[in-house]
């Protein structure tokens, strides 16, 4: 990503209601004729984009980049509202879909809510001010500690690693800075700033996502879905589940059975 770049116009700002999706995905035209910048306030998705896969969670930003082909869907785990953002640059900005953050920023939270409240306004001069709001939200990021690509290469094997045998293996942090050469408080600032969560957490987030997965679709039980996320321990799992989602997850099949009728 450019480390400077000159927002040139606004095309459009939506707020959409994920529940108009019965089926929980969507699949979108893989023409896009500027870039996106997505806000998600609450719920889960898995977006698919050329390719890349990202994982989105309450507070999440990610950026996809102006693009002609490809292959463009997104699976709404909780479906909730995000709001839009369709912009022109100066230059191009990036090549590939990124996630840019995945705190719970107020900031960030009241930003995308004034930019879709200015375009839905329209009142004289909207543009230049929406404009500006955008040039606010990147900066908010930067604040964040958002780091470049080149600086995450270094714990792109760890990350590789854990994405490949969460679900497996007992990770242990001596791995995850032997593959990146670097040590353990390094490793762990650095998921911290790309995350949001040191690298243990990190590992949970992602059994506790795929665990939502298996007890969404009805057919494993609690403690079938514990041990198919590596977790030994059936109550440590549900703390940990509720922890991350606010319910337990006898809650969240329930949840999920009166949503779908």
């Amino acid at each position: 990503m450019n480390d400077f770049f000159l927002i040139t116009n606004v095309r459009n700002v939506f707020l959409i209601d994920e529940k108009k999706y019965p089926n929980n995905r969507t699949e979108y035209l893989p023409n896009l004729i500027a870039n996106e910048i997505i806000y998600r306030p609450n719920g889960y998705s898995t977006v698919n984009f050329d390719g890349k896969t990202i994982k989105t969670s309450p507070g999440s930003v990610y950026i996809l980049p102006k693009k002609n082909g490809g292959k463009y869907t997104v699976d709404f785990e909780e479906p909730d509202i995000f709001i839009d953002i369709f912009f022109d640059t100066d230059v191009p900005v990036f090549d590939k879909p990124m996630l840019l953050s995945t705190k719970n920023n107020a900031n960030l939270n009241s930003l995308f809510h004034k930019a879709f409240s200015c375009w839905v306004k329209k009142e004289k001069g909207y543009k230049f001010e929406c404009i500006s709001i955008i040039n606010k939200i990147f900066a908010e990021l930067l604040k964040e500690n958002y780091i470049p690509d080149n600086k995450f290469k270094k714990i792109e094997p760890a990350i590789n690693y854990i994405e490949k045998n969460f679900l497996n293996q007992n990770i242990c942090c001596e791995k995850l800075t032997e593959l990146c050469e670097i040590n353990y408080s390094y490793l762990q600032r650095l998921f911290n700033e790309k995350f949001g969560l040191p690298p243990k957490k990190y590992i949970i987030q992602l059994k506790i996502n795929y665990a939502r997965q298996l007890l969404a679709s009805g057919t494993y039980s609690v403690s079938r879905t514990a041990e198919e996320c590596g977790f030994s321990n059936v109550y440590f799992f549900s703390r940990q589940f509720k922890e991350y989602t606010g319910l337990s997850p006898t809650e969240y099949i329930v949840k999920k059975r009166v949503r779908n009728k």
